[in-house]
């Protein structure tokens, strides 16, 4: 049964029949009822319509054996038209609640984000510096680079970290928060996409005295290019933050049952069964993450998930269970798998 149910104030709750049909249901029923020669379609066809003090049913059906089946079905959709009002209310509450949520993670973030790139260049030169002659800003800018060059190379890949994140933020907001996502599928070297992340973290690695391997691999992959980066974007921070120190982690490419794999193999804070069933739910921490104190949102392998998904792409999680303790901080041997089908 095709029908309109429209509340008392207007609204329409719900639609299947055109503003054409209506007409033809208000011409030709007969209080409240008809059986009609579809003029579209030239069917045989039962119409109905109902009003009352919650509003206006509009109804048509060709199914219908009986016109007692047909008034009594109609009779009942009546009769919820109050009850409908109240949930569709409820839904598009919580649906604007939760979008309005997401909206503000991302502003919050976004703010977050530009705060430390402000913060790191006023921590390389101090923004008292600024506040004499503006003729010699630029002179003051030279000098500091040239008298702390090293300095200035790590605050520039932070500040390229930095910014990468919030190029994340936007993508998320894009591909994941946004009915119907654009891709663009094209073909990249793999290990081309995965460096360009990795430079951003060289300082996070080298603070806590980790190096990392990558091998070598040509193959090129058809994905789409920015919402791959920012999965790779989040799996390597995460690398970043439960990395234990003083260790490896190394990037190993290799080619698998038609698919391009890619595996980040580290020693980082052991991964219990719970972790490892709940590692990709929305707003979920490690046990160990949390313990360490260094846990986010949660949202981070969420997001991995959802966008290499979007690319026909997998994740795996291969956890060790030889236990290493470090710093009262449980670590153990972990593998974070992509595998991107070939083309």
């Amino acid at each position: 049964m095709n029908k309109r149910i429209i509340t008392k104030s207007g609204e329409i709750l719900t639609s299947s029949l055109s503003d054409e049909c209506c007409a033809c249901i208000t011409k030709n029923n007969h209080n409240g009822y008809a059986q009609i020669n579809c003029p579209k379609d030239l069917t045989n066809k039962r119409i109905g319509y109902i009003s009352n003090n919650n509003g206006q049913l509009y109804a048509c059906s060709d199914h219908s054996k009986t016109t007692k089946n047909f008034k009594d079905s109609i009779n009942v959709y009546s009769s919820y038209i109050y009850d409908l009002q109240i949930v569709k209310r409820q839904v598009v509450e919580e649906v604007s609640k939760n979008e309005l949520q997401r909206v503000r993670r991302v502003v919050h973030n976004l703010r977050s984000i530009n705060a430390h790139c402000i913060q790191e260049l006023y921590n390389f030169i101090p923004q008292e510096r600024f506040t004499h002659n503006i003729n010699s800003t630029i002179d003051i800018v030279k000098d500091a680079i040239k008298k702390n060059n090293k300095d200035a190379a790590l605050t520039f890949l932070r500040i390229a970290k930095f910014n990468g994140s919030m190029k994340a933020e936007f993508s998320v907001y894009e591909k994941l928060l946004k009915d119907n996502p654009v891709l663009t599928p094209r073909s990249y070297k793999l290990r081309d996409v995965i460096m360009i992340v990795l430079h951003m973290f060289f300082g996070d690695f080298s603070s806590v005295s980790v190096r990392v391997v990558v091998d070598e691999y040509y193959e090129k992959v058809l994905i789409d290019f920015e919402s791959m980066q920012v999965a790779f974007y989040h799996i390597i921070e995460n690398a970043a933050k439960y990395i234990k120190p003083h260790t490896e982690m190394n990037v190993k490419f290799s080619i698998q049952n038609e698919y391009h794999i890619v595996e980040f193999e580290m020693i980082s804070m052991h991964l219990c069964d719970e972790d490892i069933d709940k590692m990709f739910n929305e707003g979920y921490s490690g046990i160990n993450a949390k313990k360490s104190g260094k846990s986010g949102e949660g949202i981070g392998m969420y997001r991995v998930k959802n966008l290499i998904e979007l690319n026909n792409a997998i994740i795996e999680i291969k956890a060790g269970d030889k236990i290493l303790s470090y710093n009262d901080i449980d670590y153990s041997n972990n593998s974070f798998i992509i595998k991107i089908p070939i083309k």
